[in-house]
């Protein structure tokens, strides 16, 4: 009899270039399947193809890995929550999960299951459905191990996420808040020079906020590895 599935998009070993593990080596398992449609997104190919694969055989190319973090990011794997609650049951006990998320589902029973819940919302620059304030609340009330990530590309986004600051006080305060430049351009050095322009904006936004856990992080993935897909 066939197990549970899970909608694979790829996994492989790079290391993690965003957020405060920043530098990590781990091992990525992108599911399938997306509730949003950014424009900007770099991962489109994992919106809607990726491979069913049995949670067992998952589980068992995880646990055969010999790094021990593992990174499940997507797409948005919220949408498969009975094969990812599966999956990490089945995983060793020595892994250390994180997970990445859009932030507009709320799954609490697999949230204490990882070591570090990374929630990014959008903006209403980066996709107008992105903001899901009912859930982004739940988040916000949480006490489990999460950081939030905050894509920015321009002045209007630091508008809002002043906004969402008042909103939100933990953010920044008690919750890491990292901003991270929206990777949208043709070539490593235009993405370089948006870095550049954006942290002397964010070092001037930042003068103004009383703000102890934030950070300005490019894209380090990208940085060193422009262009190429699966890292």
């Amino acid at each position: 009899m066939k197990g549970r599935t899970l909608k694979i998009s790829e996994c492989f070993t790079s290391i993690q270039g965003e957020g405060i593990f920043t530098g990590t080596p781990v091992l990525f398992l992108r599911l399938a399947g997306c509730n949003l449609r950014c424009s900007f997104c770099d991962t489109k190919y994992a919106w809607d193809k990726g491979e069913e694969m049995e949670v067992e055989k998952v589980s068992r190319l995880i646990n055969q890995a010999p790094l021990k973090d593992v990174v499940i990011t997507g797409g948005e794997p919220l949408l498969q929550p009975e094969g990812l609650l599966e999956l990490i049951s089945a995983l060793d006990s020595n892994k250390r999960l994180h997970l990445e998320t859009n932030g507009t589902l709320w799954e609490e029973e697999l949230f204490g299951r990882f070591q570090m819940v990374t929630i990014s919302p959008k903006l209403k620059s980066m996709a107008k459905e992105g903001l899901q304030h009912k859930v982004l609340e739940r988040f916000h009330r949480w006490s489990g191990p999460q950081q939030v990530k905050l894509l920015v590309r321009g002045q209007n986004d630091w508008e809002e996420a002043g906004g969402l600051l008042e909103k939100y006080p933990r953010w920044g305060r008690e919750i890491p808040l990292i901003f991270q430049p929206l990777c949208a351009e043709e070539n490593r050095e235009d993405y370089l020079n948006l870095c550049t322009m954006l942290a002397d904006e964010f070092l001037e936004w930042r003068k103004v906020k009383d703000l102890k856990k934030v950070r300005f992080l490019p894209q380090l993935h990208k940085v060193l590895w422009w262009g190429e897909e699966g890292r």
